[in-house]
């Protein structure tokens, strides 16, 4: 592996100029030495404020403009294309980069002699103003359990990831008729063939405020994860989810805990019938407490 291989940042843009700048100044100072900037315009339609922005950093980033409005997932694939880098980091508009975010993540990949791991980091939630709200720690999770992770969760983040380009190369790109869980989709396909690794240390800074996507198709949220985590259990039957079939009642009934507390109706559903199937081959007295109170809601539930 190449000492200091180039990164390539990508950041969409769509009428983002009340941030981007914050944004891109945090990749700009990055520590790291071999950085590229991709500044991708996904059609702004705000009388040019965001495209005026974007060009007055001149050579120091690479402004791609003029698309009609598709996206963050047809934004994040012209990056994937364009990029001349052998590692992928995305950058929202409104969020930022630690100084050191790259770096360290570099510095992972050299302790491991590794150049294709996908390393993800803890982060902080911050407010409209750059005042934090509260941290996320995420746990270290060993590979063949990184796909019910993210499916039993929806902490893994995006911006803290440093992707190589091979995983692209080999898995393909963002599925660009999701809007919302596009993100998911692609780390859960990526997790079969690659390893996700948990570098433990606060580098990026996500923004919470009242303009986020995700805040204005809020109303689409809860169905369309609920539709993801469906697929993704789904799969996981399919396929096998690494673990021994005695274990999968339990797994499953703690699985489909999580898919109530979040609202996940249908994904809840189709886990307590998984529960409840393989649950025939783990006698019910060697269950915790809490798994058998899950059981007990869960019948209650589909009757």
């Amino acid at each position: 592996m190449m000492d200091t291989p180039l990164v390539s940042i990508v950041i969409p843009l769509y009428n983002a100029s009340r941030y981007m700048r914050e944004a891109i100044d945090s990749a700009l100072a990055q520590t790291y030495p071999n950085i590229e900037i991709l500044v991708i315009n996904d059609g702004s339609n705000d009388d040019g404020d965001t495209e005026r922005i974007a060009l007055s950093y001149g050579d120091r980033v690479r402004y791609f403009g003029k698309k009609e409005n598709e996206g963050v997932s047809s934004v994040l694939n012209i990056g994937i294309r364009e990029m001349r880098g052998d590692y992928f980091s995305w950058l929202s508009h409104d969020d930022l980069y630690h100084a050191q975010k790259i770096a360290a993540q570099i510095d992972h990949l050299r302790a491991f002699g590794r150049d294709d791991l996908v390393v993800y980091t803890d982060y902080e939630f911050i407010d409209g103003g750059g005042k934090t709200i509260r941290e996320m720690r995420l746990p270290s999770v060993l590979p063949e359990k990184f796909r019910y992770f993210i499916t039993a969760t929806s902490d893994l983040n995006g911006c803290s990831l440093l992707i190589p380009k091979k995983c692209f190369d080999e898995i393909g790109f963002f599925d660009t008729a999701e809007r919302i869980t596009q993100d998911y989709r692609m780390w859960f396909r990526m997790a079969e063939k690659f390893e996700f690794h948990h570098l433990p240390r606060n580098l990026v800074k996500l923004r919470l405020h009242g303009d986020q996507v995700t805040v204005k198709l809020s109303d689409h949220m809860n169905p369309a994860c609920d539709l993801l985590k469906y697929s993704f259990i789904e799969e996981m039957e399919r396929t096998g989810i690494g673990l021994p079939d005695e274990h999968r009642g339990r797994i499953y009934a703690t699985l489909a805990l999580s898919m109530a507390r979040h609202g996940y109706r249908r994904a809840f559903r189709y886990t307590a019938r998984l529960a409840l199937r393989h649950m025939g081959k783990q006698p019910v007295a060697d269950l915790p407490i809490s798994i058998a109170k899950v059981l007990f809601a869960i019948y209650k539930s589909l009757k």
